[in-house]
């Protein structure tokens, strides 16, 4: 009793111990996951802010390419005729990727000159990029108009700068319109995942051109182009005052987006930061990688925690029933003992009263015992099975292989099986032998277990079916199924060995004249005493069959159609020759008529089979009782 308060007291302590670890190892998980998730948030952060930065920076160098071009062509307008200055302009716009067309407006906003169209007299006063310049005609200062639709329906940007006359008074402007698909390109470039965006915006206008956005925020508007308060708004951040990039969480159509801004500045002339950088990605997809791990982490602390807690229960539960396991044990031996005295005693009745042989060798191969199944066969008395080894058993030519399996079986300590024919006083039967090592606990093979099984009955019934599934029933020769698979083999020989290969297709003639006259009985025996001559006018390499009724064929490796010919006129001649004797004492005759065709280059056995029927039809229409050759091929 007081044995069992004592565990009760200390699984109670350890139960206490547990949770209390338990607690903190949740608490460092949570703290992990915690600042795994700053980690990510601010990489992904950083990441977005450089990639506004790399937009920025270059729009920033083309913006400046821009201001100095349109500076350029103020300078010429007091040089160049119109034509001359059109050229001009076109030839930048060719050099400048950014710049879709530049215009110069008069002072109510009519095209004196643009490269889009020469003919387009078309008034622009309503513009942003001239509205800005007639609010305030500084002169060389960069105006970044407002996104707007051009003609093109596009949305896009324009530089410009006010004209000023010789006396200083405004006369018009010079406009250079953004190519918004060389924009795109940029910051197509800097994407680096399917949710990405990135968008060009102006401080004064809620439209920017964007691209990308994908994954959980796939937008149901159009993402190129947003105008007016009538379209689902960007989540833009608020205008940056400063030159300095920034990023922050915003809520958007479909879900939260991480954005960053980045402001295009760094040249005087223009005003100060108007063009802004902004890429954003959806927050639900920047965190799913984050999000898996902290299930992965949750998931292994909540079956760390099972597993630990279950393995303290059960440890507990072993503990308290350990005093009866030990007062089980020794009645549990005595139990297996007696058990395996029982399987030992099934074991040597098996063993004495089955028709297996079964014998034991020792390390020289000797025999050390043999049931009574072998000493039945093998006549010996078990007296002297002592003096006989393994080989011995075998007739001449098995004895190596005998000698070998159980060198093989001593050596690697593994079974091996082999067939072979043993001496026995009743003949050689065939035995199949496995060959099964005994180990000692110090892994040697000091004895092993032949057990073997006469299979004589078997192989010879194998023999039989073979017989019966490759010959033909009433002659004996080969039969068509067996005919097809040899000729297949033989034609990839005699490829191989670039020899030739003929084919020699005959019947009988007027065969069923022979049945009808005769009778059934003589068409056999005809049947027969055909097919004996031919497999007598055959050589040892040649495969005669019959492939019909009275159709018989001959394959004939390494030969000819010469030689193929004088083979078929010599058995021709000798089945015209040959009498078939009937009941009565009385005979009749019988003619062939064959047809020899030779295997061609790259030539099936269809083929081959198809030319030589050809030629033994050819040999019937002709008469009958004759050898024709197909033509080649």
């Amino acid at each position: 009793m007081q044995t069992a308060t004592l565990l009760a007291r200390q699984a109670r302590l350890q139960r206490l111990a547990l949770t209390a670890f338990l607690l903190v190892l949740s608490g460092m998980v949570a703290l992990s996951i915690f600042m795994d998730y700053r980690q990510e948030r601010s990489t992904e952060s950083q990441s977005l802010v450089t990639q506004a930065q790399i937009v920025s920076a270059n729009i920033e160098i083309h913006v400046t390419s821009v201001d100095r071009v349109l500076e350029e062509i103020l300078a010429m307008q007091y040089f160049t005729d119109l034509e001359q200055q059109r050229d001009h302009m076109q030839s930048l716009v060719n050099a400048m990727p950014l710049i879709r067309s530049i215009s110069i407006l008069d002072a109510n906003g009519i095209q004196v000159i643009g490269t889009r169209d020469s003919s387009n007299q078309g008034n622009f006063s309503g513009r942003p990029y001239f509205r800005n310049v007639l609010a305030d005609p500084q002169p060389l200062r960069l105006y970044v108009s407002t996104p707007y639709i051009n003609v093109s329906g596009d949305l896009t940007i324009s530089f410009s700068k006010a004209i000023h006359d010789r006396s200083g008074r405004f006369v018009g402007v010079v406009a250079a319109t953004v190519n918004p698909d060389y924009i795109k390109g940029l910051m197509q470039s800097t994407l680096y995942a399917p949710d990405m965006w990135a968008a060009l915006r102006h401080k004064d206008s809620r439209a920017a051109i964007r691209v990308g956005g994908g994954g959980a925020a796939v937008q149901r508007h159009d993402p190129l182009a947003m105008v007016g308060d009538n379209l689902e708004p960007l989540p833009l951040p608020p205008p940056l005052s400063t030159n300095e990039s920034r990023f922050m969480l915003l809520e958007g159509a479909d879900s939260p987006q991480l954005t960053a801004a980045s402001a295009i500045a760094g040249y005087s002339s223009m005003a100060p930061l108007p063009l802004q950088v902004v890429t954003g990605r959806d927050f639900h997809s920047i965190l799913a990688e984050w999000r898996r791990f902290a299930y992965v982490q949750g998931g292994l602390l909540l079956l760390f925690i099972v597993i630990t807690s279950a393995g303290l229960l059960f440890i507990q539960k072993r503990r308290l029933g350990y005093a009866m396991r030990r007062r089980d044990y020794v009645r549990r031996i005595r139990h297996d003992q007696r058990r395996l005295q029982a399987q030992e005693q099934d074991y040597r009745i098996i063993v004495e009263r089955t028709t297996t042989c079964i014998i034991r060798l020792d390390s020289n191969g000797k025999l050390s015992y043999a049931n009574p199944a072998f000493c039945n066969l093998f006549d010996i008395a078990g007296a002297d099975i002592s003096k006989l080894s393994f080989s011995s058993l075998m007739a001449q030519e098995d004895t190596k292989t005998a000698q070998q399996s159980v060198c093989a079986t001593l050596k690697h300590a593994a079974e091996q099986q082999l067939r072979t024919r043993c001496l026995t006083p009743n003949g050689t039967p065939h035995i199949e032998w496995t060959l099964c090592p005994v180990i000692t606990p110090n892994q040697a093979v000091n004895n092993i277990i032949a057990i073997g099984h006469d299979i004589s009955a078997h192989i010879s019934l194998n023999e039989k079916l073979r017989n019966l599934a490759e010959r033909d029933g009433l002659t004996g020769i080969f039969n068509h199924r067996y005919f097809k698979e040899a000729a297949a083999g033989q034609i990839i020989q005699s490829r191989h060995n670039t020899q030739a290969l003929s084919l020699i297709a005959f019947d009988l003639d007027h065969f069923k004249r022979v049945n009808d006259t005769y009778g059934h009985q003589a068409g056999d025996l005809a049947l027969q005493i055909s097919a004996r001559k031919m497999s007598e006018a055959c050589r040892e390499q040649d495969i005669p069959a019959r492939v019909g009724g009275e159709e018989f064929a001959i394959l004939l490796p390494a030969t000819s159609l010469e030689h193929a010919m004088l083979v078929a006129q010599r058995l021709r001649v000798t089945i015209q020759n040959t009498p078939i004797p009937l009941e009565d004492g009385a005979e009749f005759h019988l003619t062939a008529s064959m047809g020899v065709a030779t295997l061609g280059p790259d030539e099936t056995f269809e083929s081959l089979s198809k030319r030589a029927d050809q030629a033994l039809y050819s040999a019937k229409q002709n008469g009958r009782n004759r050898v024709e050759a197909a033509a080649p091929l």
